[in-house]
């Protein structure tokens, strides 16, 4: 899964995207519902990393 399938370059999508290589048949690409909640804790995530990537120093271990 990439975070393109679930955070686009705006926000958090209304759906997640389930490609088909990572379904249980590998047949078809899926799209489901994001909770609310959980769209929430993916949108702060997605706050946290990209400030990160803009603090001197962050990126290094």
């Amino acid at each position: 899964m990439l975070k393109g399938d679930v955070i686009n370059a705006i926000r958090v999508r209304p759906k997640l995207i389930i490609r088909a290589y990572n379904t249980k048949g590998g047949q078809d690409t899926r799209k489901i519902q994001v909770h609310p909640k959980l769209k929430e804790y993916l949108a702060e995530y997605d706050r946290l990393i990209n400030l990160k990537t803009w603090i001197p120093g962050s990126n290094e271990q």
